[in-house]
């Protein structure tokens, strides 16, 4: 069972990353490519769950999603001045996703402390994430205070979120309560 709710979370925080990147006024094909093929995936998980549910709201966050990055490519190549005018909307649209992805991360973690049972998590995922996320808030650091904190923001607190979580996982493997 995929979570529309994570998945979405998801999309909104490879989003942001691709906003920010195509928004630069040095246009970052790091952040713009690597995003845009996971945003890809991300559509076609879309549709598959759809495809599954066949119901209104998978329909609603399909069709959003696509119309919105399909704009922002749109956007990047025929009014880039636009985007780069508008460079503070997409630092602001950074924190609103970053919060929905705590959400996420704040769910499962709670999950896991709940069952005890670490189920479907893939613990080699994660700390592909947690160096995934390390190289970002180093990337991100690269590019100075005042184009890089939205990331730091982002891939930091993801970081401490899942430093947290394997913490969890540890915990309930080696049978303790905390």
């Amino acid at each position: 069972v995929i979570s529309l709710n994570r998945t979405l979370a998801s999309f909104a925080a490879f989003f942001a990353n691709f906003l920010l990147g195509i928004s630069y006024e040095q246009f970052d094909f790091y952040l713009v490519g690597t995003r845009a093929v996971a945003i890809i995936f991300l559509l076609i998980t879309f549709y598959a769950i759809y495809t599954d549910r066949k119901n209104q709201s998978s329909f609603i966050v399909l069709l959003i999603a696509i119309v919105i990055f399909v704009i922002s490519i749109l956007l990047a190549y025929f009014k880039r001045d636009f985007l780069i005018s508008n460079l503070t909307f997409a630092k602001n649209y950074s924190i609103f996703a970053t919060v929905f992805l705590w959400q996420g991360y704040i769910h499962q973690i709670y999950l896991l402390r709940k069952f005890k049972k670490i189920g479907g998590v893939s613990v080699l995922s994660y700390q592909l994430y947690l160096t995934k996320e390390v190289s970002m808030v180093a990337f991100a650091i690269t590019l100075g205070l005042s184009n890089g904190w939205p990331l730091i923001l982002m891939h930091g607190s993801v970081l401490m979120f899942v430093l947290i979580l394997l913490w969890n996982v540890r915990q309930i493997r080696l049978g303790g309560n905390e």
